[in-house]
């Protein structure tokens, strides 16, 4: 049996759910987001006994029936309502399920995509960034800092000859759709925002004159590399994401002994799954920017030739 722990609205999980169909392998969606009315969890606890129990819709889920484990929940999105009352109502219950969700990792015997301790710990820039220099990759010279004379400093250092860039060790919405995406940064920028900057540390990364860029998924030991040119498209010079759909998409080749480098890297990260972000210089340098154990992929897939949704069904399976 195959659990996945997320959303039946999600895309993908919805073409994961037909593949797995296709297959005839038994999954049950446990999706406390939108269902929590006829999706439960219990858990049994005194001096003699820890236990708990699933229960999706009618059907009660064994725990010790389960094999695979997709670990494939979202952070929510809590848009304003009326009251600030229900703002807290709504944090706390996501808290409230986050915490009653997170013990299963511990106590469910089975494959999980990803390892959740691996997960999150891969899920800090500051150690991606750490290992992949420990690891033999190169990557943009990189301050992170909210200091705006170190940050004033670094960017006057890269002067003339290239600029500098920002982005948040974490993501941002500001509603009711805008994500805060990677930016130039100047040192009157800095001056003019002072206060901004100096509320929490972030990247600050030497701007890479780009060919272009590499997203590069992988799905246990299979790599599905994919290069991204945002040639003659200003919105995604500096962050492809800006304009998702209108960049360049084409599956490539990539060397075999990086191949085996980046194999070496997803495996010290303890991960099944991670989307890796290259960038590949002028001169044909490599540098890595980040990986995102939870990155999405399925727009691609439904651009180009990729198989990512079947290799990742694969390892459900086995």
């Amino acid at each position: 049996m195959i659990l996945i722990m997320g959303q039946n609205i999600d895309p993908h999980i919805q073409k994961t759910k037909d593949l797995l169909d296709k297959s005839g392998s038994e999954y049950y969606v446990f999706d406390h987001q939108n269902c929590y009315e006829n999706h439960s969890l219990s858990y049994h606890i005194n001096s003699n006994k820890f236990d708990f129990s699933f229960c999706i819709g009618e059907k009660i889920i064994d725990y010790n029936n389960i094999r695979s484990v997709w670990w494939r929940l979202k952070p929510p999105i809590i848009q304003p309502k009326e009251t600030v009352e229900h703002l807290n109502y709504q944090a706390l219950k996501n808290r409230e399920w986050i915490h009653s969700l997170r013990p299963l990792y511990e106590n469910i015997p089975a494959k999980w995509i990803n390892n959740l301790d691996s997960h999150y710990k891969a899920s800090y820039k500051i150690h991606q960034l750490d290992k992949a220099v420990k690891m033999g990759f190169s990557i943009p010279n990189t301050i992170v800092s909210n200091d705006t004379d170190k940050i004033k400093g670094f960017i006057e250092a890269h002067k003339p000859h290239s600029e500098v860039i920002y982005k948040p060790l974490t993501y941002y919405y500001e509603l009711p759709d805008k994500v805060t995406m990677t930016t130039t940064v100047s040192s009157a920028l800095v001056d003019r925002i002072n206060m901004s900057v100096k509320v929490t540390p972030g990247i600050f990364q030497k701007k890479i004159t780009k060919k272009y860029e590499l997203r590069i998924t992988v799905v246990g030991e299979e790599i599905f590399p994919v290069r991204i040119d945002t040639a003659g498209i200003p919105e995604a010079e500096t962050d492809w994401r800006n304009d998702i759909y209108n960049v360049k998409y084409s599956i490539t080749d990539i060397p075999e002994s990086f191949r085996n480098r980046l194999l070496k890297l997803h495996k010290s990260f303890g991960l099944i799954y991670g989307a890796y972000d290259f960038i590949v210089s002028q001169d044909n340098n490599l540098f890595f920017l980040e990986v995102n154990p939870a990155g999405q992929w399925l727009w691609m897939e439904n651009l180009i030739d990729l198989q990512i949704t079947k290799a990742l069904v694969r390892e459900m399976i086995n």
